[in-house]
């Protein structure tokens, strides 16, 4: 899980949540490993991996900067340069916003299609209000969760990492 903790609310930001789907995932016998996304010094950080899930709070509509400096500096690279890019990877995403309305859905398409160009198999990602009630929380972690274990099930022929 790559995440960028914005404190946004104590009880609900991006690491809560990302916290929430290590959790199911560590518990389905997934190694996860939580990075901020100031701390990620290069593109192959994430070809360590079978699956990355991005976490970012909502600003203006759209994803965070240090999350769109990842994509612009380092996943520019294997965009460019690696043949397959991400393709055998799952990737997924998940926003958090501090309003309903449309704000956190536009987030997350913006992340979806920033996601897209690295070929990966793409998992729904989840948009969590900040102030839903844990259960809610709770709810949309498992169904994010959920989904990102199915896809990397179906990676061919290489155990989940």
């Amino acid at each position: 899980v790559d995440a960028l903790t914005q404190p946004t609310t104590g009880r609900i930001n991006v690491r809560a949540v990302a916290e929430r789907i290590r959790d199911r995932l560590e518990a389905a016998g997934c190694r996860v490993d939580m990075r901020k996304a100031t701390d990620v010094q290069g593109p192959k950080e994430f070809l360590e991996y079978d699956g990355i899930i991005f976490g970012t709070p909502t600003w203006f509509s759209n994803v965070a900067w240090p999350i769109k400096r990842i994509f612009d500096e380092h996943l520019i690279r294997i965009y460019e340069h690696r043949k397959g890019r991400l393709r055998e990877k799952a990737l997924a995403g998940f926003v958090t916003v501090m309003e309903r309305g449309e704000s956190g859905p536009n987030c997350l398409q913006c992340l979806t299609w920033m996601m897209e160009h690295l070929r990966g198999k793409l998992v729904e990602g989840i948009v969590v209000n900040v102030g839903d009630v844990d259960d809610a929380v709770d709810a949309e972690a498992e169904q994010l969760s959920r989904r990102f274990l199915s896809a990397l099930k179906e990676q061919a022929g290489r155990p989940a990492r």
